[in-house]
């Protein structure tokens, strides 16, 4: 069980279940119908999409073995896995599951930009998936890597949170003090007033900020970063594409304009 209240236990795992099955009934059908129905229609697209759906089949997977449950509370995030595979392993496999949809989201975009522009250049398809598995590999490592170093649990971490931890504070989730190492930790700063205090929202009351820890903020700032590189280049893969299709639309506009306008100057001679 992860949170304090049975019945809400009862219910989310309840969701689990049922949005897993869902995820998966949902992208085997798509699968098979890009497959079976739609060949012609959207050509090598369906490789894309397939990987995709095979993609988002990995991390329903990888969700539901580990049941990752996030919690953040003031300057203090921490993550453990409540399901079969329950251990820090557990929660790196699910952040680099997470973490390997953005580069798959970038190829998706980049490859309608070159269909619509630049369509020669699908020639070099079979070169385009393999730098898709390729990044993609890379990006789980990354996300892997970021939540099994730079948010391991270390005895400072371990030391300020272990009110959370052995119960003395109230909180949705339960806690045990020998399930402590078990959880991905990140505490961005370090207060001199006990970390109690801060939880309880009196941290300015005769607290002194330490410093940061620069561990886990580098951390942060990778799957920042990555997040925001992925958001930026599908703006720009949207914005040129709607500025391609505006341009052709006149174009067609003006061709049938003339058209039309030389059809009746012919009419009236």
């Amino acid at each position: 069980m992860a949170y304090a209240d049975p019945v809400l236990n009862d219910i989310l795992q309840i969701c689990q279940i049922v949005i897993s099955v869902l995820a998966y009934i949902f992208n085997f059908a798509l699968i098979a119908i890009v497959h079976r129905h739609a060949r012609k229609e959207i050509g090598k697209y369906r490789i894309l999409i397939t990987f995709f759906a095979l993609s988002d089949i990995y991390y329903n997977t990888v969700h539901f073995l580990v049941y990752p449950v996030p919690e953040n509370y003031g300057n203090a995030f921490f993550m453990r896995g409540h399901g079969l595979f329950p251990d820090f392993l557990g929660v790196g496999l699910y952040m680099g599951a997470y973490g390997h949809e953005f580069p798959i989201l970038i190829f998706h975009f980049v490859y309608r930009l070159y269909a619509v522009k630049n369509p020669e250049n699908l020639r070099f398809f079979p070169i385009f998936i393999v730098v898709l598995v390729l990044a993609t590999a890379a990006s789980n490592a990354l996300w892997f890597s970021i939540f099994h170093w730079f948010f391991h649990p270390d005895e400072e971490s371990l030391r300020l949170l272990s009110s959370v931890f052995n119960g003395s504070i109230a909180l949705p989730m339960l806690h045990a003090s020998e399930t402590a190492s078990m959880h991905s930790q990140a505490l961005y700063w370090v207060w001199q007033l006990a970390v109690r205090s801060h939880f309880e929202g009196n941290i300015k009351t005769g607290a002194t900020f330490e410093g940061p820890r620069w561990r886990n903020l580098f951390g942060t700032v990778l799957m920042f970063a990555s997040m925001i590189f992925t958001y930026v280049i599908i703006v720009y893969c949207c914005i040129r594409i709607n500025n391609f299709l505006k341009r052709a639309f006149y174009a067609i506009f003006r061709c049938r304009f003339a058209e039309r306008r030389d059809h009746s100057s012919a009419s009236r001679s």
